[in-house]
């Protein structure tokens, strides 16, 4: 592969090169980009959980950002192991007749 890449023109090797102030500005423009995501779902889930009667998603764009922060919550959740517990099945009540049974203490049990 590095063979493959030293044979091509310096221009092609040179094209998707980025320096270090355009690497920071296109990292800066995703942060703020999260940012306004973040700060958009947290405006949504405000109106949907304090608003009264019933929220209208109006835009396609209020229903893109709530499925990516719920993406993004599933995902955290997931990162850091916490999973919903597994209820066990309710036990079984005892037959009548085991259930009397089972009442009666042994006989070299004193109860006080």
């Amino acid at each position: 592969m590095l063979h493959r890449f030293e044979s091509l023109p310096k221009s092609e090797q040179t094209k998707k090169m980025v320096n270090r102030d355009e690497y920071m500005k296109g990292r800066v423009d995703e942060l703020k980009e999260l940012k306004n995501k973040k700060m958009q779902a947290s405006i949504l889930i405000h109106k949907i959980t304090h608003g009264r009667g019933m929220v209208v998603i109006k835009e396609v764009q209020e229903a893109t950002v709530l499925t990516w922060f719920a993406e993004e919550k599933l995902q955290e959740i997931h990162r850091h192991g916490v999973l919903f517990p597994q209820v066990p099945p309710p036990v079984p009540p005892l037959p009548a007749s085991l259930a009397s049974a089972a009442m009666v203490a042994p006989p070299h049990l004193v109860i006080g």
